[in-house]
């Protein structure tokens, strides 16, 4: 099986954006993903209440793996 390049990977993550920004269809393949989105929210919240910004530091998709 062959990797994806960055560039492709860029590419469908480009085009994915709104779908993942959207909480109802974000992560349909996760049935508990808007509550586990909203307790990791909860959980940065406490532990830095003040901050002003937030290191998304991505996902894997397992056709890349």
């Amino acid at each position: 099986m062959k990797k994806s390049t960055v560039a492709e990977i860029k590419e469908r993550f480009d085009k994915d954006v709104e779908r993942f920004s959207n909480l109802e269809t974000g992560q349909v393949a996760t049935i508990d993903a808007k509550i586990s989105l909203e307790l990791t929210t909860e959980a940065a919240k406490r532990i830095v209440p003040k901050a002003t910004n937030l290191l998304d530091v991505g996902c894997s998709n397992p056709a890349d793996v």
